[in-house]
C-alpha cells in the first residue's frame, strides 16, 4: 500500500469515527418545559404515522431523532398530545413551533430529513 492510500484510509477512517460520535452523542437536541412537551409530541406522531413506522421502524433499522426545536410564533396556542407517564396527556403550549426530524439507519447514517409544524388556535 502506498504512502497516498494510507492517508487517505486513516482519514476515511477518522470521518467515520467523527460521523458515528455526532450521530450517538451530539444530534439530538436537549430540551425543557414546553418545547420537550413539543418534542414528545412529534416523537409519538412520527412513531404512530404509518409512512415511518414501517418494518424497519420496527426491528430498530431505521430511527428518527427530533434534531431541533424552534418558536416560529408567538401567538396563539398550539393543541398537543404525548406519551407522558406510561399516559396520553392533552396540552396546550404558547405559540406556533417548528421541529427538525432526521432519519438514521442504524442510528448512525442521517438519510432523510424532515420538519413538523404544530397548528395554532387563536
Amino acid at each position: 500500500m502506498s504512502k497516498r492510500e494510507k492517508i487517505m484510509l486513516y482519514v476515511t477512517i477518522l470521518l467515520t469515527v467523527v460521523l458515528v460520535g455526532k450521530s450517538l452523542f451530539f444530534d439530538e437536541v436537549k430540551v425543557s418545559g414546553d418545547e420537550l412537551k413539543v418534542k414528545k409530541f412529534v416523537e409519538l406522531a412520527v412513531k404512530e404515522n404509518p409512512k415511518y413506522n414501517n418494518f424497519f421502524a420496527r426491528k430498530n433499522i431505521v430511527t428518527y431523532k427530533v434534531t431541533s426545536i424552534s418558536k416560529v410564533s408567538e401567538e396563539g396556542t398550539s393543541h398537543i398530545g404525548y406519551m407522558g407517564n406510561d399516559k396520553y396527556i392533552e396540552a396546550d403550549v404558547d405559540g406556533k413551533y417548528r421541529v427538525k426530524v432526521t432519519g438514521y439507519f442504524l442510528r448512525i447514517l442521517p438519510f432523510k430529513k424532515f420538519s413538523v409544524e404544530s397548528n395554532t388556535e387563536s
